[in-house]
């Protein structure tokens, strides 16, 4: 197994002017889709990010709310989140590393950028949220935040779980399960994984 090395100080700005990000194996990297108050989509790839809540389904994650280094400064998609509210967690597979690393060498302070274009996705239409889906994507999460979570360098979105979509369909199922899918990792190819999760936000317990 591969090792990871990072620093725990917690000191901002890190000692030495060190912006790593501390990595823990496995972890899944992501994108995550947002709008600005005009209509605006851009597609920002997080690492920092989990499932924090059962019932409601609710998921975290973590952006840079500030100017700290070269890499760590106060993210276009923190201030679209701040205006709109909603986002959509998009669960990639292996053969797109190639555009989550485009996605993350532009900003979008840049308004000339346009990260769909840049990395070849297909915006597709959601069914609550103003952000759109990546199609390319096999697994696509719309949000609502419903806290906001002030931590330091990042705060937590927390957004709930309104809507799931399997290869650009809604899910209309309470249980998705799909043995064919290579979730992203920061390994090499990672690890092929079976997907399985129930899609209800809010249900009754069996007796």
């Amino acid at each position: 197994m591969s090792r990871y090395f990072y620093r725990v100080s917690s000191e901002v700005p890190p000692p030495g002017g060190d912006d790593s990000w501390p990595v823990f194996v496995p972890t899944t990297a992501i994108l995550v889709t947002v709008v600005s108050k005009e209509g605006r989509p851009n597609i920002i790839p997080l690492t920092g990010w989990g499932v924090l809540c059962r019932f409601p389904f609710q998921i975290g994650i973590a952006i840079c709310q500030g100017d700290y280094t070269k890499n760590y400064f106060r993210r276009k998609s923190y201030e679209m989140l701040l205006e709109t509210g909603e986002f959509v967690v998009n669960i990639p597979h292996t053969g797109l590393r190639d555009a989550i690393t485009v996605c993350g060498e532009h900003s979008a302070h840049d308004p000339e950028v346009d990260k769909f274009k840049l990395a070849g996705f297909t915006p597709g239409r959601s069914v609550v949220v103003r952000p759109p889906i990546i199609e390319e994507c096999p697994v696509n999460l719309e949000c609502i935040v419903r806290h906001r979570i002030p931590l330091g360098s990042h705060d937590v979105f927390v957004g709930e779980v309104v809507a799931s979509h399997m290869y650009g369909r809604p899910v209309k199922t309470d249980i998705i399960e799909e043995e064919n899918i290579w979730v992203l990792q920061p390994e090499d190819g990672g690890p092929k994984m079976k997907l399985y999760w129930r899609t209800l936000t809010d249900f009754s317990p069996a007796e």
